[in-house]
């Protein structure tokens, strides 16, 4: 398992090499933190596993070798529990399966999902508060395409899509 110091606390990184990065990826993430001289994304560490000066990295594993490598402060960390070293691996896969990973074409084609499901909502009708109350907690309410018009909105926003 890989180990890095970063001031006096040890990371492992117990899935550093589950979801590779290529080359250029690599290189990539290492300028971005160079450039911003500090790891702007918290990591995700095991509560359970991390005590004292040692922090089990569940992700982030590439953004704790960067900043040891640069000499750069301690990153904010997320403490989550896991149930089994099973669910700890099946989070891992699930947070990295849909980020940076894919290789550009997948990255288009989950861009282009994203999209359509972003047009799809944005047919649905606008309804007020009280419209909306009713619909989460009257009968049926789990079968009823509800989506909130501001979440809609902000999905929108980060895939690129702009309303009239």
């Amino acid at each position: 398992m890989k180990v890095v110091m970063i001031g006096d606390t040890r990371y492992h990184l117990p899935y550093v090499d589950l979801i590779p990065f290529d080359a250029r990826q690599n290189a990539a993430l290492g300028d971005e933190i160079k450039a911003a001289g500090e790891i702007l994304v918290p990591i995700i560490a095991n509560k359970a596993k991390s005590k004292g000066e040692t922090v089990w990295v569940i992700d982030g594993a590439h953004r704790c070798i960067h900043a040891a490598a640069l000499g750069l402060k301690a990153p904010l960390a997320k403490y989550r529990k896991f149930a089994s070293d099973d669910d700890e691996a099946d989070f891992v896969r699930r947070v990295n399966l849909h980020r940076r990973h894919l290789a550009p074409q997948q990255l288009e084609e989950e861009r282009e999902k994203r999209i359509a499901r972003i047009v799809e909502l944005r047919e649905l009708p606008r309804i007020g508060r009280e419209a909306r109350c009713q619909l989460r907690t009257g009968p049926g309410a789990g079968h009823i395409p509800y989506f909130p018009v501001c979440r809609r909105n902000q999905l929108a926003r980060r895939a690129g899509v702009e309303f009239a």
